[in-house]
């Protein structure tokens, strides 16, 4: 199992117009972008990975989801996490793949204020969800 962080529905919508935009610009002269789901932030960091969500929520103080950028297939929003005693972590949300290295526009920023942190697994193409709780950051 998995830490993750599974946005609101509203700040999620955002992501969502933001990826069908960067698809769509992407796709212009042809088809080489897919999109992928979930816009979860699955936690890679050590920092995360062995914990419980109620334990991850009483460590984050920010998390700040940045303009998309292209590296090897994947597009992604690189999300950056601070916590509580002013730790930085890198983290990711997979919006799409791709074979085009092209830069994107640099003009999006979203902090998130409400979100839900759970444990997730990932069997075949289905994606369960386990002891998922709320967090609101002021």
């Amino acid at each position: 199992m998995q830490g993750t962080i599974i946005l609101n529905p509203n700040q999620e919508l955002l992501l969502i117009k933001e990826q069908k935009r960067i698809l769509q610009t992407l796709n212009k002269n042809s088809v080489c972008a897919v999109p992928v789901y979930p816009l979860y932030i699955f936690l890679q960091n050590e920092q995360f990975k062995k914990k419980q969500p109620i334990d991850i929520k009483s460590i984050i103080s920010k998390i700040r989801v940045f303009s998309a950028k292209i590296e090897k297939d994947d597009i992604y929003f690189p999300v950056v996490i601070q916590t509580t005693d002013k730790m930085v972590f890198n983290e990711k949300i997979i919006i799409g793949k791709t074979k085009k290295e092209e830069e994107l526009s640099k003009d999006f920023e979203l902090d998130l204020k409400i979100f839900r942190i759970c444990l997730t697994k990932k069997e075949n193409h289905t994606l369960e969800v386990w002891h998922d709780i709320w967090c609101k950051l002021k």
